[in-house]
């Protein structure tokens, strides 16, 4: 652990995997209210056999 006033300044992950929408995203609102930075990540890629594609929103 760390002390908190540390872990006060160490930014929050939120991926986002099948969702990008902003509004709405409960985990984006609950990684905002930390008030520390956030760092968004989404990595894109070919879908995987078994799993569906990609709709329009999430490829662009």
């Amino acid at each position: 652990m760390c002390a908190l006033e540390k872990c006060r300044r160490l930014p929050v992950l939120v991926w986002f995997r099948d969702d990008h929408r902003l509004g709405g995203n409960s985990a984006l609102s609950v990684a905002l209210e930390t008030g520390t930075p956030v760092l968004r990540l989404a990595i894109m890629g070919e879908p995987a056999d078994g799993l569906r594609p990609l709709g329009g929103a999430a490829r662009w």
